[in-house]
């Protein structure tokens, strides 16, 4: 509906225009996006307002538009129905290209680990596990210039933002972005090592009971030197993490938040070290866990 007041228009063509056939019905939804400040009426037409332009045009905004108004309020519209049929939703892959648009309003805290990591021991070959829309790769890539990197994402449209986003500036012929599950790219490219591999906001789309095993099988191919990071939102009694944990554990195949014990002791169980979890965003509960080969 932003897009078409672009132009001022009457509510009755606005409404003629989308077939939709009650125009005062059309009117109390302008009446309500008004007092948001996203649209005006202006000498009796309705066009979108400087609010609305910045929505549009923000391509964050609008994800957090997008999920809170579907998936995120839905999963309590339809918690009766979960709780009596145990979960099942499917979010995390119906939606999965919002979710990865969604997860880059955490972006410039995971940019100031990242980059704190990068300076503390400069990588040569990075693998992102779950690169969502490739900004993550991108940043070590401008961090490290003679490093390059693949980045695995098993949702298709995902992977094509990342492709979009890598091919502008200098880092594109340094970035391979492989559109598949991380267990199928592990199989399918035997002895290929690197020398850190990322994790960022991904481990809770594995089931708790797989991700030991596959934090196992990215350890496997880490160099000597290598390091491991894990970037995730934990469990705690904050607002957002019960919410984000009960979404997950709404969601078909058994997601949960990670806990920060039980997560460390995976990284061990993995034959990795690792260093004590540190939080990289003042009073939200985001975390980073560094873990070295032995």
């Amino acid at each position: 509906m932003l897009e078409e007041l672009k132009r001022p228009t009457a509510v009755d063509e606005l409404a003629a225009n989308r077939g939709w056939p009650d125009a005062s019905l059309v009117e109390a939804a302008l009446q309500s996006f008004a007092s948001h400040r996203l649209v005006e009426k202006h000498r009796g037409r309705w066009r979108i307002a400087n609010r609305g332009r910045r929505l549009l045009n923000d391509e964050l905004t609008r994800a957090a538009y997008e999920a809170f108004s579907t998936y995120h309020t839905g999963l309590y519209r339809d918690l009766e129905e979960v709780l009596a049929c145990g979960g099942g939703r499917m979010d995390v892959k119906k939606d999965g290209d919002l979710i990865a648009r969604l997860s880059r309003f955490m972006d410039e805290f995971v940019f100031a680990e990242l980059d704190r990591l990068v300076a503390e021991r400069s990588p040569r070959r990075l693998l992102d596990v779950g690169c969502a829309t490739g900004t993550h790769v991108r940043r070590v890539l401008e961090a490290a210039p003679s490093a390059s990197a693949v980045g695995v994402e098993a949702d298709p449209a995902a992977a094509a933002l990342a492709r979009l986003s890598l091919e502008v500036g200098d880092v594109g012929d340094r970035a391979e972005i492989v559109d598949t599950d991380v267990e199928r790219f592990l199989r399918e490219r035997p002895g290929e090592t690197f020398d850190f591999v990322l994790l960022a906001n991904v481990i809770y789309y594995a089931p708790i009971r797989d991700r030991a095993v596959l934090l196992r099988a990215l350890a496997d191919r880490l160099n000597e030197d290598g390091r491991l990071v894990v970037v995730t939102t934990f469990l705690s009694d904050d607002a957002f993490s019960r919410h984000f944990d009960l979404l997950l554990r709404s969601q078909d195949g058994a997601l949960e938040l990670p806990d920060t014990d039980v997560l460390c002791g995976q990284l061990r169980e993995a034959g990795l070290v690792p260093r004590a979890p540190r939080r990289i965003a003042a009073g939200q509960p985001l975390i980073a866990v560094v873990a070295d080969r032995r």
